[in-house]
């Protein structure tokens, strides 16, 4: 009797250690970004002046990052920040959008791009530079 008790604890061991996602969630990482701000009408962005984000108009900047299987994860900072890194998100290959957005959240300025972060260089964005119409 001792025998079949222990073989049946054995096997109940092993079904709850093999349990879905609650027991082996996917591995999840954060994306890492900056930010600058310039006037659109500069003829290089990369070597123009850094607008304040009062001067652009500009209250925060919204990271939203769409992964293959349809599932968004939105972000948004504070723009005097200058940077930022997103809550961890399950690791994948995303489409990024990120929103230069004004006080009442229309986009003052916006950037569109595939990003992935599968490793923690995929998963820096580096500096983006907004282009911004001044008022």
């Amino acid at each position: 009797m001792g025998r079949i008790i222990c073989i049946a604890l054995v096997a109940a061991a092993a079904i709850t250690g093999c349990g879905g996602w609650e027991d082996n969630p996917p591995p999840e990482r954060g994306f890492a970004l900056s930010w600058r701000l310039v006037d659109a009408t500069q003829p290089d962005p990369a070597t123009a002046p850094s607008l304040s984000c009062e001067q652009a108009g500009v209250a925060t900047i919204l990271v939203d990052a769409l992964d293959e299987g349809g599932a968004r994860y939105r972000t948004e900072f504070t723009c005097d920040t200058l940077e930022g890194v997103t809550p961890p998100i399950p690791e994948s290959s995303y489409q990024v959008l990120l929103v230069a957005r004004a006080p009442d959240d229309t986009s003052r300025s916006q950037v569109q791009f595939a990003a992935a972060n599968w490793d923690d260089p995929g998963a820096d964005l580096g500096l983006t530079i907004f282009q911004v119409a001044l008022k």
